[in-house]
C-alpha cells in the first residue's frame, strides 16, 4: 500500500481547521505549508517539523503529563 503524500497526511491531520494548498519553503528542520485557516477565514503560514525530527523529539522530550496541562492552560 502507498504511504500518501505529506499534504494529505496533513489535511487529515488538521481537518476541520487548516486545508493545506501547498508547500511554500523548506529549512533544515520544518517545511512551510501555504495553508487556509478555516476558522478566520485566511491565508497562513504553517510551518511543520519535519517527521524525522518530531519523533526524535516525541521520544527524548515528553513532558510529564502534569506539565503538559500546565502549558495548556496557559494557552487558554
Amino acid at each position: 500500500m502507498d504511504t500518501p503524500d505529506p499534504i494529505t497526511r496533513l489535511n487529515a491531520a488538521l481537518s476541520g481547521r487548516y486545508r493545506i494548498e501547498r508547500e511554500i519553503g523548506e529549512g533544515g528542520m520544518a517545511m512551510v505549508y501555504l495553508a487556509d485557516d478555516l476558522k478566520h477565514e485566511r491565508k497562513v503560514a504553517l510551518k511543520v517539523l519535519k517527521p524525522e525530527l518530531g519523533e526524535r523529539i516525541d521520544r527524548d522530550h515528553q513532558l510529564p503529563v502534569d506539565e503538559a496541562e500546565e502549558v495548556q492552560e496557559l494557552g487558554t
